[in-house]
């Protein structure tokens, strides 16, 4: 095999170009050993490139999502630091109810504390699912037993109907349905029915969610799964997010109905609802 003293000489500077930052285009159709040398050294070139660039949008994201975190904590941290203050000054008669916005407010922030966390093991694989079959009323109960006093004190029934079996990660299918059980109560009037289905056909195993609100919009849709976005009206935007992150991981998805029971939700009960639906869903 014989190889020019030029054209190595060629290649070398080429190569000292492309590590200087330059774009050079190695490729070449020409048959021989220097042809094929050149277009695998392009080939490497190209798969640090998309390396770099997907680092690159690893951090812009990371950056992102803090600032977002930041904002998300320093809210109801400074909230609950000015109620405290109050306390020092309040008459008697304010006390208790000081204490007890300061106790909804480490509530709510030990709730969103959580929530990212699971968040960012998600984001970074972090989670191995431990998959398995189980019967969709063990995940609704699971779901619902953090909640329960939620929707006592909102004097929320929560109804069922239909049977399925899924296979799935229990423990954070769960997760992911009690987020969006949260979501129904959120935007049901209280002493409102929620309506909790569930379905399988040769596609996918389900499970959904009703409320008994006034419905969301298109354009409310596309942003409920936005982080720290939502729908504006209820949250932090970051439950829907992660039930959606979840079920993306098992091979699921959610999918939205903005109002009214969609077909696979009616066949199952009798009564009427004006609200959301929420379809969790695992594909086969």
């Amino acid at each position: 095999m014989w190889l020019s003293k030029r054209a190595l000489e060629t290649l070398s500077q080429n190569i000292r170009r492309i590590v200087d930052g330059e774009s050079v285009d190695l490729l070449d159709n020409r048959e021989g050993p220097l042809s094929i040398l050149r277009n695998d050294i392009q080939t490497l070139v190209r798969m640090k490139q998309e390396q770099a660039d997907a680092l690159r949008h690893d951090k812009e994201r990371l950056k992102d999502s803090l600032s977002d975190i930041s904002h998300q904590l320093k809210t109801p941290l400074t909230s609950m630091m000015v109620m405290a203050d109050l306390l020092e000054t309040a008459p008697p008669e304010k006390h208790a109810e000081l204490v007890r916005n300061l106790q909804t407010g480490l509530t709510r922030t030990q709730w969103l504390t959580d929530a990212l966390l699971k968040m960012a093991k998600l984001d970074a694989d972090a989670v191995a699912f431990n998959v398995r079959k189980a019967d969709a009323r063990e995940i609704v109960a699971r779901a619902l037993e953090p909640l329960n006093i939620l929707l006592e004190m909102k004097g929320q029934d929560v109804r069922t109907a239909g049977e399925a079996e899924l296979t799935c990660d229990v423990r954070w299918t769960a997760e992911a349905l009690g987020n969006v059980i949260k979501n129904a109560s959120e935007h049901s009037p209280a002493g409102k029915p929620i309506l909790i289905a569930c379905g399988e056909n040769p596609i996918a195993a389900w499970i959904s969610v009703t409320d008994s609100g006034e419905g969301l919009k298109p354009g409310q849709i596309a942003r409920l799964f936005r982080r720290f976005q939502g729908d504006g009206t209820a949250g932090y935007g970051i439950g829907l997010p992660l039930a959606q992150t979840i079920l993306r991981g098992q091979n699921g998805d959610i999918e939205v109905d903005g109002s009214g029971l969609p077909p696979h939700v009616a066949e199952l009960t009798d009564e009427e609802y004006s609200g959301a639906t929420f379809t969790l869903k695992l594909y086969r």
